[in-house]
């Protein structure tokens, strides 16, 4: 009698264990098919043109020398675009809370 209990337990487990399978199978298919629709988009929009040459004045030359300026604004548009993303992030967190 127990090991017939004992077999019906390790077959409960092991239909817990195929189920969690199935779920983590699903969700890597499902990061692979996002990361395939990226991919796709990606290669249909045109390709980026050329940087335009910096400026021939010599002050700004000096100043790009001193402090680079494109770096900086790059990190500037990096930062901003992450904090507005927070924003978005949370304020749908709130409303989901708010439900």
């Amino acid at each position: 009698m127990i090991t017939l209990l004992e077999q019906i337990v390790c077959t409960l487990e092991k239909l817990a264990a195929l189920i969690v399978n199935g779920v983590v199978g699903m969700v890597n298919g499902m990061i692979v098919g996002v990361g395939a629709l990226l991919s796709v988009v990606l290669l249909l929009l045109p390709e980026m043109p050329e940087p335009p040459a910096s400026p021939t004045s010599g002050v700004l030359q000096w100043i790009n020398y001193v402090v680079p300026l494109a770096p900086l604004a790059a990190v500037v548009a990096t930062l901003g675009g992450l904090f507005a993303g927070y924003l978005l992030v949370r304020t749908a967190l709130n409303w989901l809370r708010a439900l």
